[in-house]
């Protein structure tokens, strides 16, 4: 377990320890376990990262923690839960730190402090124990696995009798190098995400294989030779600052925003990092979560890591400094059928927090033939506890100045498909009206954009890029909810010269020359002026 890049001291007098972990003792032959608080001196312990699956009914609150202080009903803990302190024993660690017993679950302030704590726990860990098979808590992942059916129906698994080393008769079983992936239950948890990318080490339980994770082996230790496909090594893909000490994290020489331009920001060290956040939020948003309050919480504390390396002030799921790159996330949804409604508030409508389901960040290099046209003023947020920098809010805004340009978002039915499409109108000097000028991504669905009779909406296009080339605007949707105040629906995008060249009729090439060029000239007559986005 320790490896040139990932080992840790075995002295453990000045390693961090939780306030809470589960204490460990099966000396007496029978397993038992009690919550312990603030032990005297470190000691090693393993974290646990596994699905809920829905509410737990036994959890520490309250008005039980002074009882599992005493001894913990071992017989009534989930499968889930079991298991893992069983892993941890195995490996000879007396502790184990499982947010449903570690955080008092019905105490805001304690949960806060222990949020506030994860980045810690789990990067200084011994151990990660993935239950990723497992749905939900009460499953467990160490139970006999599954064959796998549906290569011996194709014939493509052979089962060979294999004389090992000491005499022992087994089998070797042959599989093809293109298995099919599996998406484990884990890997949809959005929770999940950050404990993975925080996590050193892992042995991860998966449906077909267990797994071993860490930043120096990509290897499997359950009896498989090779490791194929299914043998991705997460750890090997994460960003390099989760793969550093917290103490020796600090900003790349080109830690300011101002000296570097927009066109040389994608070859440089700040670049590479801000892709890396993009990736994070592009994987975590496709993740689910039972309680979409938790979506600024779940990622907090890989927010806290990436905070440090970029030294810049954390805004619901951007950056400060970058607020112009990142305000144009956008939703991958072709038509409204994929799109999610809007639920209680999670974040200010100009962050991807503000919604559920999957968003794409642009890479910094994308930004890198566009000149910015928005100068943001001012951006503020109400946290929703001070305990919690990257956590939950309550309300935020951002105040900029720029051209906007009244439109109508025109929606389209297209007979035998399902769901509609969004479109820009626009009226052309001629007196024409055309559709389509740019492309459109809608956030959510909402209650304005809903209703089959609903054709057109009136709204406000704000220019936040142009293309260098082409000069054609990129930019936000907006809807007006007072005067001067506006909220995000979507996005849009004009840079459609590339499609004039896969035009296949002269007729196709004229109409896109024309979406073209009405696109260039959609703000020449907009003045600048300032508004807010709530």
């Amino acid at each position: 377990m320790y490896h040139p890049k990932c080992q840790r001291d075995i002295d453990l007098s000045d390693k961090f320890m939780p306030s809470r972990v589960m204490k460990l003792d099966a000396t007496s032959g029978v397993l038992r376990i009690r919550l312990v608080e603030s032990l005297p001196k470190p000691e090693p312990y393993a974290t646990l990262s596994y699905c809920w699956g829905g509410d737990q009914e036994l959890k520490t609150m309250r008005d039980t923690i002074e009882s599992f202080k005493v001894d913990m009903p071992v017989h009534e803990l989930p499968a889930t839960i079991r298991d893992a302190a069983e892993v941890a024993l195995q490996l000879n660690i007396p502790n184990i730190f499982v947010d449903a017993f570690c955080i008092i679950q019905d105490d805001p302030n304690d949960m806060a402090h222990q949020l506030a704590q994860m980045p810690t726990i789990y990067s200084e860990s011994m151990v990660t124990i993935a239950g990723s098979r497992a749905k939900s808590f009460d499953q467990g992942f160490l139970h006999e696995r599954e064959p796998l059916p549906q290569f011996f129906e194709r014939g493509e698994v052979y089962q060979l009798p294999f004389c090992s080393p000491t005499g022992e008769i087994g089998s070797a079983i042959l599989l093809p190098i293109h298995l099919d992936s599996v998406t484990e239950p884990l890997e949809d948890r959005a929770w999940a995400l950050q404990e993975r990318l925080l996590s050193p080490r892992i042995i991860d339980y998966a449906t077909h294989q267990t797994f071993w994770h860490c930043w120096c082996v990509n290897d499997v230790r359950d009896g498989w030779l090779e490791a194929g496909f299914m043998g991705r090594n997460f750890q090997a893909q994460v960003p390099s600052l989760f793969q550093k000490p917290i103490k020796s994290l600090a900003p790349p020489k080109e830690r300011s925003p101002a000296s570097i331009s927009s066109s040389s920001l994608h070859e440089s060290e700040l670049g590479e990092i801000l892709n890396s956040w993009n990736t994070v939020v592009r994987i975590y948003s496709a993740r689910k979560l039972s309680f979409p309050a938790d979506k600024l919480p779940a990622i907090a504390a890989a927010a806290a890591r990436f905070a440090i390396v970029l030294d810049d002030q954390y805004r619901c799921g951007l950056w400060k400094s970058y607020l112009q790159y990142q305000i144009l996330w956008y939703t991958d949804c072709k038509d409204e059928e994929q799109l999610c409604s809007r639920t209680a508030y999670k974040a200010p409508s100009w962050s991807w927090a503000a919604i559920d389901g999957p968003v794409m960040i642009e890479w910094v290099s994308w930004h890198s033939y566009f000149t910015f046209c928005l100068e943001i003023l001012e951006c503020e947020v109400r946290l929703a506890s001070d305990l919690l920098p990257y956590g939950a809010v309550e309300s935020g805004f951002i105040t900029a100045k720029g051209r906007i340009k009244p439109a109508m978002l025109g929606r389209r039915h297209d007979f035998g498909k399902k769901g509609a499409q969004w479109f820009l109108e626009n009226t052309t000097r001629e007196g024409h009206i055309i559709e389509s000028i740019a492309d459109v991504h809608i956030d959510a669905l909402e209650p304005n954009l809903q209703g089959t009779w609903i054709e057109s909406i009136r709204v406000t296009l704000l220019e936040v890029l142009t293309e260098m080339e082409s000069h054609q605007p990129v930019g936000l949707i907006l809807c007006e909810v007072k005067p001067e105040t506006f909220r995000r629906i979507g996005m849009f995008n004009c840079a459609l010269g590339r499609y004039i060249q896969f035009s296949q009729t002269d007729q196709e090439k004229e109409r896109n020359r024309i979406r073209v060029e009405e696109g260039k000239r959609l703000f020449h007559d907009s003045d600048r002026k300032t508004l807010k986005i709530i």
